[in-house]
């Protein structure tokens, strides 16, 4: 059974999101040598969720 994330091709879906995946392609070691791109991007914008402040603190 095929999910969403094997039928997608290209990770990001926006521009920003584009330019933010190629600039750590370009930068970051660690994303470089990931042999699954896309599971490391998709693991690098939940590790900014997490990360983030709470409005309300």
């Amino acid at each position: 059974m095929m999910t969403r994330m094997n039928k997608m091709k290209l990770p990001p879906a926006k521009l920003g999101e584009w330019i933010e995946f190629c600039w750590l392609l370009a930068t970051n070691p660690t994303f470089q040598a990931a042999p699954d791109k896309r599971k490391a991007y998709f693991e690098y914008q939940l590790g900014k969720i997490y990360t983030a402040r709470c409005p309300n603190a």
